[in-house]
């Protein structure tokens, strides 16, 4: 008779009793099969945790001052003067853009004081 996967499993996990895990052992030495078996065993949960075990990573340390810091506002200047540009560029396009809007006769008039040629 052939200890099963089950026996196997409780053999190598210690949750036989002291008389039974002696007595599978006794098997496993004398009979070829069994033997390879339980060899087998054992080689494929060493392999499996050692792959467990390179795939396991510490968790990053949690620190009150790295909490502290995530939690501070991000410097957005350069941002703000970007939308600040974009904002003043669709006003002056929506000013340019509307019928009878001033805007158009007021740069006209700057480019003209621009190119005269003081008296």
């Amino acid at each position: 008779m052939h200890i099963d996967r089950e026996q196997l499993e409780a053999v190598l996990h210690g949750e036989l009793s002291a008389r039974e895990n002696e007595s599978a052992r006794a098997h496993c030495a004398t009979c070829p099969a069994c033997g390879e078996a339980l060899a087998r065993a054992e080689r494929e949960e060493r392999e499996l945790f050692a792959l467990l075990r390179t795939l396991d990573s510490a968790p990053p340390a949690i620190t009150a001052d790295r909490l502290i810091e995530r939690s501070r506002p991000r410097p957005i200047g350069q941002w703000r003067w970007a939308a600040g540009a974009l904002i003043a560029f669709s006003v002056a396009g929506a000013a340019w853009a509307m019928p009878g809007s001033p805007l158009r006769g007021w740069l006209a008039g700057l480019g003209r004081a621009a190119t005269e040629t003081p008296a």
